[in-house]
């Protein structure tokens, strides 16, 4: 805080070190209005989902502002997991469904249709293949994916 603003005015009062450098950020198009600045962080970030911003005045000459992360859509850590999960399953579907239309695909190849990682794919393709979802036949070169009959009630969709 600095001059006539105060705690019980914060922040409908405002006063500035050096009035001249302030009216020139103002005239250069820096600055929209004065003493608009706090609102409309307020209602931005309520408007992004944030809860209100919390401002800390207790130190002279500064300002704390504290702004908390906006809800992300999980109501919890096990829903989170599930959405983890649930991301994961989506993304085996589609590499079975990829190795079905086409079981010489490469692992290249699969990362660029299913837009992850050449990594990412091996460790799925690892996981699937310890799970016996799925077998590889023949070389790295040359050879074929080939995918366990699905159990009754199974399904790629």
């Amino acid at each position: 805080m600095y001059g006539n603003a105060r705690p019980e005015n914060f922040p409908d009062v405002n006063d500035y070190r050096n009035p001249v450098v302030a009216e020139a950020m103002k005239v250069l198009g820096y600055v929209n209005r004065f003493n608009r600045g706090i609102a409309r962080v307020k209602v931005e970030l309520l408007d992004n989902g944030n809860p209100e911003p919390v401002f800390d005045y207790k130190r002279i000459g500064v300002f704390g502002v504290t702004v908390f992360a906006a809800h992300n859509g999980w109501d919890d850590q096990k829903s989170g997991k599930r959405q983890i999960r649930n991301t994961r399953e989506k993304t085996r579907e589609k590499i079975l469904r990829l190795i079905a239309e086409d079981p010489k695909i490469t692992i290249n190849e699969l990362a660029a249709k299913v837009g992850i990682s050449a990594k990412g794919i091996e460790y799925q393709l690892q996981k699937m293949r310890k799970e016996k979802i799925l077998f590889r036949i023949g070389p790295a070169n040359g050879g074929f994916w080939e995918i366990q009959e699905m159990r009754l009630g199974e399904s790629l969709e």
